[in-house]
């Protein structure tokens, strides 16, 4: 089953998002990939292809967004997941939202 996933990353915020840009990165990044694997499994793949764990290639799908880690969000077929310190969350997008709307620091006291 082919799945669409957006990956936007926790340290990338309004106050340096400009600053991370012109170095090349991106806060927000988006890749398809085949797979017939469901709910936490299906998260932990894709955690590891940004992560060039799991990718054959042996590099992350999106070189220019940071690799995953506690405290991003992704957005897969639809549905939004945050990346835990342990774990996973399933939210809505409500939710995605106010969090995206933190700032880097506030994030960091949560995850």
């Amino acid at each position: 089953m082919k799945h669409s996933v957006t990956i936007y990353s926790y340290g990338i915020d309004r106050e340096n998002k400009a600053e991370w840009e012109q170095s090349g990165g991106a806060a927000i990044g988006t890749f398809e990939f085949e797979s017939d694997k469901t709910g936490g499994e299906l998260w932990e793949e894709v955690f590891c292809l940004q992560n060039a764990e799991g990718n054959p290639s042996g590099e992350k799908e999106l070189p220019n967004v940071c690799s995953m880690t506690a405290g991003d969000i992704m957005q897969l077929d639809g549905n939004w997941i945050l990346c835990a310190s342990l774990g996973w969350f399933e939210i809505d997008e409500s939710q995605a939202q106010l969090w995206m709307e933190l700032s880097a620091m506030d994030r960091k006291r949560w995850r």
